[in-house]
């Protein structure tokens, strides 16, 4: 009997002596827990936090891949790296297709009324003025000479204006007495039509028909 307790005793300080030789005593900070200690094997092998890191790590990818590393945006045909630079180029590509507008310019031009001859124009202005002016015309410019007569008075005369369509607008000055008419007439064939307002420095403006007929 004690033979055999004897025995037991042996093996018990064997079992402790292997197992003291396995564990790493010249790294005790190694061993975070008893656990760790206890399944560690023979020390040089890895705890069961670093089998559990290791563990994870497998599950969410290599180490280094986080989600800093991925990138943003997809890369569309046109290689732009964002989606911004996309729709960017891709409204530049729109811009460059559209057609481009030129000026156009008619074929044809709507020229101006002639008015260019020698006129006879009677003049309401309180009693009737008539007056002979030769007209000259460059483009829609109107300008000429000619007499005015008031009564047994004859005033030579000048006269400029413009012509817009067939409408005509002229101012005739008579030179010796300073007087103005201001016409302003609708041209109709060889005749013109429309009113007159005359202006003195010493009267008051006066208005009144005019009319006229080209030689």
């Amino acid at each position: 009997m004690r033979i055999k307790l004897l025995m037991s005793i042996l093996l018990l300080f064997a079992f402790f002596a292997i197992g003291s030789y396995s564990i790493d005593w010249n790294n005790p900070e190694y061993y975070q827990s008893v656990d760790d200690l206890l399944s560690s094997g023979n020390g040089n092998g890895p705890s069961l936090t670093e089998q559990a890191q290791a563990s994870r790590a497998a599950q969410i990818g290599q180490s280094g891949n986080d989600i800093l590393g991925v990138p943003f945006g997809n890369n569309s045909s046109s290689g732009a790296s964002t989606s911004v630079q996309a729709k960017s180029q891709e409204l530049n590509q729109a811009i460059a297709t559209q057609p481009v507008a030129t000026n156009v310019v008619p074929s044809t031009q709507a020229r101006p009324t002639s008015v260019a001859g020698t006129w006879s124009l009677e003049i309401a202005a309180g009693t009737p003025i008539y007056a002979n002016i030769t007209l000259v015309q460059s483009e829609d410019a109107v300008f000429g000479k000619g007499k005015i007569m008031d009564g047994n008075d004859t005033q030579t005369a000048v006269a400029s204006g413009s012509i817009k369509g067939d409408m005509l607008n002229l101012d005739l000055v008579s030179l010796e007495n300073l007087r103005l008419y201001r016409l302003s007439m609708t041209v109709s064939g060889n005749s013109v039509t429309g009113s007159n307002t005359a202006f003195s420095p010493s009267e008051s403006p006066s208005t009144g028909p005019a009319k006229g007929l080209i030689n």
